[in-house]
């Protein structure tokens, strides 16, 4: 939530009567040691997708990801020109993602944080 909160990614709105809500459910990790201690905890909100009607409230499903076949060419280019390759990891890349369509997501996910992380 502190990612969401600081980028922006949504707006609270009143609840439109004619429009379908999409609700959303926390699923948490633990991350542990090789003795099996809890090291992190981590927490990701999902949407329940299920909810959302075809044709209604979205048109199309896209995920903007690479193929592989272009990842090989992308360093075969690079093997031929003698280019550095350098490697990043982005943590909050879909919160960025451009919507045509308006998405209502309930909001009730927001008061049991405290509850889900000791």
């Amino acid at each position: 939530m502190e990612s969401f909160g600081k980028h922006s990614v949504y707006t609270l709105v009143p609840r439109p009567a004619n429009r379908n809500t999409v609700g959303c459910r926390a699923v948490l990790a633990e991350k542990k040691n090789t003795e099996g201690k809890v090291i992190r905890r981590k927490v990701r909100f999902v949407a329940q997708g299920f909810s959302q009607r075809p044709g209604v409230d979205f048109d199309e499903t896209y995920a903007p990801v690479v193929k592989f076949a272009t990842l090989r060419l992308l360093f075969a280019k690079a093997a031929e020109h003698d280019w550095d390759i350098h490697q990043m990891d982005v943590e909050t890349a879909f919160l960025y993602g451009d919507l045509k369509e308006e998405v209502q997501r309930e909001n009730g996910i927001t008061s049991s944080i405290p509850l889900l992380l000791p």
